[in-house]
Parts: structure tokens; sequence; C-alpha cells
């Protein structure tokens, strides 16, 4: 399946990663995958404080793919589990709990690619 692209201007990922920032998630970490995978070219991965931030955070980052007219190619109905992913394509966003985040480690699986903090 194609990657979407956002309209010119800032990057998706960036917008993503202020509006995460805005909305008070912690530990905000961007992964650069443009040259590992044909699946996507970012991660963004953030730790909200609750179950209901991490809902509230989930909607908000849906909202502005659609806003920006960017297509959700899937996306998690529930943030009972702790952690809950959106995926646009170019950029997939997954959201945790800090227990379920230190749980699985998510951004440890990948040591070779580009890291940085929002």
């Amino acid at each position: 399946m194609p990657k979407s692209k956002p309209p010119a201007g800032i990057p998706l990922p960036r917008k993503i990663t202020d509006l995460l920032s805005e909305r008070k998630a912690d530990d905000i970490l961007v992964l650069d995958f443009s040259r590992h995978s044909y699946f996507t070219d970012r991660v963004v991965i953030a730790t909200a404080l609750s179950t209901g931030h991490l809902a509230s955070l989930q909607s908000e980052v849906t909202d502005l793919l659609d806003r920006e007219h960017t297509r959700v190619i899937s996306a998690s109905r529930s943030a009972e589990s702790g952690w809950t992913v959106v995926d646009a394509g170019e950029v997939v966003v997954h959201l945790f709990l800090k227990e379920t985040r230190s749980f699985y480690r998510l951004e440890d699986l990948w040591g070779d690619v580009k890291r940085t903090r929002a």
C-alpha cells in the first residue's frame, strides 16, 4: 500500500510531535525509517499520563491527520491495553502508558535508525 503524503509545508511528523507536546504527552521520540523501511518513513512514540489521556491523544492525532488530508490506514479502537497505534502510511504513531512503554521498549527494537526527541 503506498504511503500517504501531507500537503507541503511543515512536515507531518513535526505537526504530530508539536500537537503531542502541546497536549502534555511525555518522552516524545521520532524514529527515522526513511532509509530502512518500505512501510513508513517515521515512527512517533510518546507516553500518556493516563488511559483517558491516551484515548484523547489518539483522537487528537487522528483529527490532525484528517485536517491534513492524510488518510488513516489503521487505528486502535481502545486505550485500555495501555498502547494505541495510528498508522497513516508515511508516519505511524505509537502512544503508550508509562508502564506499558517500559515493558515493550519499542524504541529499543531498532538500534540502527536515527532518533530525535521532540
